[in-house]
This record gives structure tokens, sequence and C-alpha cells, in this order.
């Protein structure tokens, strides 16, 4: 699970060679599609990126999440 590398990655990488950050936000639920459309922008911008490389020196795993820390229902509403 890559979750579960990164977290090994904390321990086993110094920090000038991995990059790690997070944020905590409050919004609406209507929100909710608009950071999904961000992250998926995120996402396409580094394979762009990485498309356009001559080659490829090191490989890394890059994972953004989306979900809520709230107490709510698991309903789908």
């Amino acid at each position: 699970n890559m979750i579960f590398q990164a977290i090994e990655a904390m321990d086993r990488l110094p920090e000038g060679k991995r990059s790690m950050s997070s944020v905590t936000v409050g919004v609406p639920k209507s929100a909710y599609a608009e950071i999904e459309q961000a992250i998926f922008r995120c996402r396409k911008e580094i394979m762009d990126i990485a498309k356009n490389v001559e080659y490829a020196e090191e490989v890394y795993q890059v994972n953004l999440q989306l979900f809520p820390t709230t107490n709510t229902s698991t309903s789908d509403d």
C-alpha cells in the first residue's frame, strides 16, 4: 500500500530526499467536487512534467488524498 510506503519513507529518507505535506481545511460539502478537480489538475501537471523528461533518473511516488475527518454518517449524501 502506497500510504504505508510513505510512512516508511519518513523514517528511511532524509528530508532533502522526500517532500511530505498535508493541509486540513473546513469547507462545505459542495466544495468537494471543486477540490477533487484541483487534485486532478495537479496530478495531470505532474504527469506532464514526467512525460517531458529525457530520461527517468529516479522513480517517485506521489499520493494525493481527499477525505473527511469530521464525524459524520457514512451514507453517500
